[in-house]
């Protein structure tokens, strides 16, 4: 029988189940995305923006996707997101040697 206090890495990576993953996107399905939160955040020894959607989940902006969103809301200034919508697509690419899956902003 599991031990129902048992920690697990599901509870250190996934926020609780709050923060968007691969998983939560179809393969070739677009997810339509609204703003209403930027803030950066630490992860360890690095500071990430994160981006609070309508739909309830949270989206952790590496720098890939903050350029896009950057240049999607013509706009570095990530306190003038607020409000704008966007897509992001389950896909691949390339990480330390290995094909991983990810997600995009479109």
């Amino acid at each position: 029988m599991a031990d129902t206090n048992e920690k697990t890495i599901e509870d250190i990576y996934t926020g609780a189940g709050n923060f968007l993953k691969t998983a939560d996107i179809k393969l070739g399905d677009l997810l339509e995305c609204e703003i209403t939160a930027v803030a950066p955040r630490d992860f360890g020894d690095k500071k990430k923006l994160v981006t609070y959607l309508k739909n309830g989940k949270s989206f952790v902006v590496n720098a890939t996707n903050a350029k896009a969103l950057a240049i999607r809301f013509n706009t570095p200034n990530y306190e003038k997101w607020v409000g704008q919508k966007f897509r992001i697509v389950r896909t691949t690419t390339q990480f330390q040697g290995s094909v991983v899956e990810c997600l995009r902003v479109v």
